[in-house]
């Protein structure tokens, strides 16, 4: 988006540049006459151009971050799922399938990637696939964590979902807020503190003094 907007700015500029010189040097000739002819279409073609594409990057954008809302539902049903103790076989599937329509919702965004060098391309966000298969082999009902644990499966989701999730980020124009706010900016104390030491007060007056002083690690 930012190359095009530079090319039709270079484009006006340089026709605006060419106006000026025939204008100084060949203003009685018929050249001129045909530069004011064509600055409508000169002009409008390129500003037609420019909005076309600014309404693709907008539809564009939008759709990146739906798709990340649902690619983020199914990551975080996939994490939810290596909880549970005995998933049943309904819980299986419930989130294969949340996790197979979030891979070809992708699909409808992102082409495939290096179709020249292998036949039909490459997923552009392979980790998706990672995760369905992590989830496939964890198995469910007696046969669940027997090949490989929930803990192990869902510490290897969360990896992946963070690699995907810091690429995928890059697709959107985020803008840092106005006014955010964090404790951490503020020096403040975090409010799991205070309910921990309202808490104690009740139980032991004594000794929630000293917890007031010691901030969470």
């Amino acid at each position: 988006m930012r190359l095009i907007v530079l090319s039709v700015v270079i484009f006006l500029t340089s026709y605006g540049l060419l106006g000026v010189a025939i204008m100084l040097f060949a203003r009685e000739s018929p050249w001129f006459d045909l530069y004011k002819s064509l600055v409508s279409v000169v002009v409008a073609v390129p500003w037609a151009y420019l909005a076309y594409a600014f309404q693709q990057r907008v539809g564009y954008v939008n759709a990146v971050r739906d798709l990340f809302k649902q690619i983020g539902s199914a990551v975080q049903a996939a994490i939810h799922y290596t909880h549970s103790t005995n998933p049943t076989r309904m819980e299986y599937r419930d989130v294969q399938t949340e996790l197979s329509m979030a891979i070809d919702s992708l699909r409808g965004v992102f082409k495939n990637i290096h179709v020249t060098k292998t036949p039909g391309g490459l997923y552009p966000y392979e980790n998706l696939k990672d995760i369905l298969d992590i989830i496939k082999y964890l198995g469910c009902d007696d046969s669940f964590g027997k090949q490989f644990s929930a803990k192990r499966a869902r510490e290897r989701i969360i990896e992946l979902w963070r690699e995907m999730q810091q690429a995928m980020l890059l697709e959107n124009d985020r803008e840092e807020p106005v006014r955010p706010v964090s404790r951490y900016l503020e020096n403040r104390r975090s409010p799991v503190d205070d309910l921990r030491a309202e808490a104690l007060a009740e139980q032991c007056p004594v000794l929630s003094e000293e917890q007031k002083t010691q901030p969470s690690q």
